[in-house]
Order: structure tokens, then C-alpha cells, then sequence
């Protein structure tokens, strides 16, 4: 047992090499080493007793005995490198080889890993801590975490020099494996393999980074022909309300993916309603992009005939021309599945106008009503609240 080392000896060493056995111990608590390997390691370390430095944990390793060095190391990078998507596929046996091969690295937080543009040979991996991978502009693009193959394409020979620039964000702690080490031990076949994973790594990082797109709280859905006007006074008032709202007449890219994007990357999607609206082809595309994606989808309508709302005789929005008429078969189910906020104009409704389309943001689950068919009869003021659903 650890406890076991004969005290006389604690009587002889200085007070420099008790401090440098407490960092041991305190290494070995942070490793989870299990006991009979800590006593080892203690006994190791005990008997180099006429060392004065403090310790790296280079130094510490390098302080083992090779067979010694070899089971520190298996236990402490094993779970990592099988769990690391760059050494899937590869033999067990191989991989404990190439954990025996590798050699220790510690990174303060803010130091370089890999820098873009540096000559290397080697690959890190990361065991413990956080680094963060930049782009060219220095902008982070990714959190790198424990299992993370930190200058990959260097270490397999893809390439002589880092293409990524990586800095550790906490303490980093890992292993460093280096290119030849990597050959002579895996032989060609399976770093060959483990540059396809590579491959098939990248090619999945580009898929999810497809997908993380920019974040916004709104989407405004209109025609250009009628209704313009009135999304951008929408977008501007919740715009000053705090919230990030996608409007057309806004964006640079108002290409088919720019407005997929935008879609997507809603939490709630605005379909503004005037005559025709549900004839235009982009916002039918709209509508069934955010039904897709499962995104919530509230109604506005215009109240005022001058700006191109279809009335029926007694004056109200006529939603069955609009919804039904007009519609494809695919949208008739926005007439009995939502209310409709009324567009307002004037400043003392207009607050009351946000104030619910803010609603339908914040707390959806409250604004259920129990009408299907609500969107006959909105009323805004009335105390009814409208509905806002998944479309």
C-alpha cells in the first residue's frame, strides 16, 4: 500500500522533496490512479530521492522505469484515444502500442497548441481540459474537449505544417504521438485508415457547421407585392423591442438557401396575410420550410382595404378567400388551426399588437385556444388570445 513506505525515510528528505512528493500525490489523485499503480509510482519516485527539481509531468514520467512508463500511460490515455473518432476501426493492440509511444504535454490556458503555418510532426490528444480552435480572422470556431486529435493531418503525414491555429482555454493535459512513431508502430495500412477518419471527420464538422446557422428570433413571411411596408414597420418595432428579426430587405443573401437559413434559424415564424399573400411561390415555400423544421408559426393580418386587406361586406379580413380560396390544399389547415393578430397601425393599438406577438414568443403554451376555428372570428381585444401552434 501506498501508506506502507517506511517512515525513517520521510526523516531524510528535505523539505524541497517533500513538496515534490506531494505534487506526486497530488498528480496521482488528479490521474485517478488506482492504488497499487500509485504505490509504484510512489516507490518510484521515492527512490529518486536525490532529485532537487520540481516536477513537469514530463519529468515525472520520464523518472519510470520503461514498463512502468507504459501502464501510467495506458491507463490514463486507454479511455481516451478508444473514444477518439480518429482511432475507431483500429485494432486494440495497436492502440495500446501506440499509447505506449506517446509522451506527455501540458498547456497553460491562452498557449498555443498548434499554430497555423508552424512546421510539426506530431499529433496531441487532448486528456484532459479545454482548448479552442480558431479560424484565419481569429475568430473561435469550435470547443475542443477531452478525446479531441489536436494537428491530425500533421501527424499522419497529410501535411508538413499545422493548417489550424489551437489554443488551450483551461490547463490542457494530453500526450503528443509523434508522425514516424505513428508509421513504424501502426504500419501504412492503418494510417491510412485513420486518415480516412480524418476524412469522414471533416466531412461531418462541415455538415454540422451547414447547420449552425445564425440564430434569430423572428421571421417575417410576406409578399413584396402588398405587404412590404408593413413587415419592415414589424421588423423595426421588434427590432427596438430587443429581439433579432430575419427581414428580407434586410439581408445580404436573400438567395433560396440564405431564406432556408433564416427559416431554420428562427425560433418563430411571422406570416403577414393580405390578399394574395398565399399565392406568392417564395412565401408558400416559406410556410413549408418552418413545417418541416417543426417551427412555430403565428398570424397577422391586415385591417385596412387602402393597403390591400380583402374585406368581406361587414368589414372584417376575409380569411376564407385568403386562406382557402387562394390556397393551396397543403395551407387550408392555417384556417382552423390559428388565430390572427390584426395588424394596427396606430400607436395606442400597435403596442397591444406586439405585445401578443411578443407573447406568442415567450410563452407559447399559454396563447392555446380552445376554437378551431378561431381564425373566422379574431378578436384581438376581445379576450380571447390567439393561437400559436407547431405548423
Amino acid at each position: 500500500q501506498v501508506n506502507s513506505i517506511p517512515h525513517t525515510y520521510h526523516d531524510k528528505e528535505s523539505k524541497k522533496m517533500r513538496d515534490e512528493v506531494s505534487l506526486v500525490r497530488t498528480w496521482m489523485k488528479k490521474r485517478h490512479l488506482p492504488r497499487d499503480l500509485r504505490s509504484k509510482v510512489l516507490k518510484s519516485h521515492y527512490a529518486y530521492a536525490e532529485e532537487q527539481s520540481l516536477l513537469t509531468e514530463s519529468e515525472l514520467m520520464s523518472r519510470l522505469s520503461p514498463q512502468l512508463h507504459r501502464e501510467v500511460i495506458s491507463f490514463v490515455v486507454s479511455d481516451t484515444i478508444f473514444r477518439c473518432p480518429l482511432f475507431w476501426g483500429v485494432h486494440s493492440t495497436t492502440l495500446q502500442k501506440l499509447v505506449s509511444a506517446m509522451k506527455p504535454g501540458c498547456f497553460k490556458p491562452g498557449r498555443f497548441i498548434t499554430k497555423c503555418g508552424a512546421p510539426g510532426r506530431r499529433l496531441f490528444l487532448l486528456v484532459r481540459g479545454e482548448a479552442v480552435e480558431f479560424d484565419v480572422s481569429n475568430k473561435p470556431v469550435e470547443r475542443l474537449r477531452a478525446g479531441a486529435a489536436i494537428g491530425s493531418d500533421v501527424g499522419l503525414g497529410i501535411c508538413d505544417e499545422y493548417t489550424k491555429d489551437v489554443r488551450s482555454h483551461s490547463e490542457c493535459e494530453g500526450y503528443w504521438l509523434a508522425r514516424d512513431l505513428l508509421s513504424s508502430i501502426a504500419g501504412e495500412s492503418v494510417v491510412k485508415d485513420i486518415q480516412r477518419n480524418i476524412l469522414r471527420s471533416e466531412t461531418q464538422r462541415t455538415r454540422d457547421s451547414q447547420h449552425n446557422r445564425e440564430h434569430w428570433d423572428f421571421f417575417i413571411s410576406h409578399s413584396q407585392m402588398n405587404s412590404s411596408d408593413q413587415a419592415g414597420m414589424m421588423a423595426a418595432d421588434l427590432k427596438r423591442r430587443g429581439y433579432k428579426v430575419w427581414y428580407d430587405n434586410w439581408q445580404a443573401d436573400k438567395t433560396q438557401e440564405g431564406m432556408r437559413n433564416g427559416v431554420e434559424g428562427s425560433e418563430l415564424v411571422v406570416l403577414f396575410l393580405n390578399d394574395m399573400t398565399l399565392t406568392r411561390p417564395w412565401v408558400l415555400q416559406e410556410i413549408r420550410w418552418a413545417k418541416a423544421a417543426g417551427k412555430q408559426l403565428i398570424l397577422v393580418h391586415e385591417t385596412d382595404a387602402r393597403h390591400g386587406a380583402p374585406l368581406t361586406k361587414d368589414g372584417t379580413f376575409d380569411f376564407q378567400r385568403v386562406l382557402v380560396e387562394q390556397a393551396p390544399e397543403d395551407m387550408h389547415h392555417l384556417m382552423k388551426d390559428f388565430e390572427s393578430i390584426p395588424y394596427m397601425r396606430q400607436l395606442r393599438w400597435r403596442s397591444a399588437m406586439l405585445d401578443q406577438i411578443e407573447e406568442a414568443y415567450l410563452n407559447p403554451g399559454a396563447l392555446a385556444s380552445d376554437s378551431p376555428d378561431a381564425v373566422v372570428a379574431p378578436a384581438m381585444f376581445s379576450g380571447r388570445r390567439s393561437l400559436v401552434a407547431r405548423v
